[in-house]
Order: structure tokens, then C-alpha cells, then sequence
């Protein structure tokens, strides 16, 4: 397994984009309660989110079927980080402006999720190339394993910044906290996501690549 060198990067791709994801979705209600200070739509805020995510994937499928994965996963993250980005910029009382950015970026980051299964059975298929090995099971298995600790590292940066910046519970939030809040929200998880654009730059397996080791893979079968 840690001869496929593919599989290596796709799986360091895997933990930093769901560090990011866990961490902006962990501390939405947060930005939503202490910055924006309307509690009352923390539930709608999340609903737009979660509909932004169910529409990104159904419509994966159309994107890859006109786009490189690997392009187009890449194109994904770097828009996520910009969304991100400008999301910071918002004021309080750009409530409107808020639920747009994040049902973009919720829909965007979770257009780019079926592809990086996708490309698990890349890699599956690469590795059997290179070492003459298919272990199939074992692949899929380590990746969402890094997909596992990526979810438990982002939910316990929330934590851990939420602590550093002074956030306590069902008070008026301090300046610092309050900041410290917004930057959690916005600039971290950009900074995840562009993290993972720049680690998904060495990945090599782009849809010809694919299709040629497949089509040796099958010629060999064939002998």
C-alpha cells in the first residue's frame, strides 16, 4: 500500500479537506449566534447548508463527465478557499450575503466529494499496475481512515480555537472572541483547502492516465 505513492497523496488530500469542512461546518452555528447575532436563524442557516451539499453531489456526475476529476477537484477547492475568504468581509448585518456564501461553499465542496471517491478506484487500480498487487479492500479502508481523523482533527481545532480566543457560553462575546470566531470560520478552513489543491497538484492519475493503465490492466488480464 505505501508503494502507491498516488494513494499516499490522495489520502493526505482526504484529511486536510475534511479538517476544513468539519471545522466551518462545526462553527457555523457559532458565526451564526455570536457574529451575524441572529440565534433565531441558526436552524435555517444549517438547512441551506445541508441543501447546498445534497444538490453539490447530485450534480458531481454532470461535472465529471465534462471536466478531469483531478482539474476539476482542484478548481473545487481553490473556489471553496476564495468563498471562504470572502466570507470574512461580511458584516454582521449582511445576514443575506452569509446564508449565500455558505450554501455556495456548501455546494461546491460537496460537488468535488464524489469525486475523491472516484479516485480511490484510481488508485486501486494504479496500485495493482505498479506492484502487480489489487488490494482493493485495504485501500478504500486506509482512505476513509484518513477521512475519519480528518473529521476528528476539525472538530477539535473548533474547540481548541474557541478556547484560545476566550468563547464562553451563552454570553456576550468579547471583541477577541468574537474575532476569533470569524477567523475559525473563514480563513482556517481556507487555508485547508487550498492545502489540499496544492497537495492535489502532485497527483498524477488525470482521466488518460486512467484510461491507458485500465486499458493495460485488461490487456494483461487478457494474456
Amino acid at each position: 500500500l505505501w508503494a502507491n505513492d498516488q494513494w499516499r497523496i490522495l489520502s493526505g488530500a482526504a484529511l486536510f479537506v475534511l479538517v476544513g469542512m468539519v471545522m466551518r461546518s462545526t462553527l457555523a452555528i457559532y458565526y451564526v449566534k455570536y457574529y451575524l447575532g441572529r440565534e433565531d436563524l441558526i436552524t435555517q442557516f444549517v438547512t441551506v447548508g445541508m441543501v447546498g451539499n445534497i444538490l453539490g453531489c447530485a450534480l458531481a456526475v454532470f461535472l465529471a463527465k465534462h471536466v478531469c476529476k483531478v482539474k476539476a477537484y482542484i478548481g473545487l477547492q481553490l473556489i471553496s478557499a476564495v468563498i471562504c475568504v470572502l466570507s470574512y468581509f461580511i458584516l454582521p448585518e449582511q445576514v443575506t450575503m452569509a446564508f449565500i456564501a455558505y450554501f455556495a461553499w456548501s455546494f461546491l465542496l460537496q460537488m468535488a466529494t464524489p469525486l475523491l471517491w472516484a479516485k480511490i478506484a484510481d488508485t486501486v487500480d494504479y496500485g495493482q499496475w505498479k506492484t502487480g498487487i489489487r488490494i482493493t479492500g485495504m485501500t478504500y479502508a486506509s482512505v476513509v481512515f484518513f477521512i475519519k481523523l480528518g473529521l476528528a482533527i476539525g472538530g477539535a481545532f473548533a474547540g481548541w480555537l474557541l478556547a484560545y480566543y476566550g468563547y464562553q457560553a451563552d454570553i456576550q462575546q468579547s471583541e477577541q472572541a468574537t474575532q476569533g470566531i470569524l477567523l475559525s470560520f473563514t480563513i482556517f478552513p481556507a487555508c485547508a483547502f487550498v492545502i489540499v489543491a496544492l497537495i492535489m497538484r502532485k497527483y498524477t492519475l488525470v482521466d488518460a492516465t486512467v484510461n491507458q493503465i485500465q486499458s493495460e490492466l485488461v490487456t494483461s488480464k487478457t494474456l
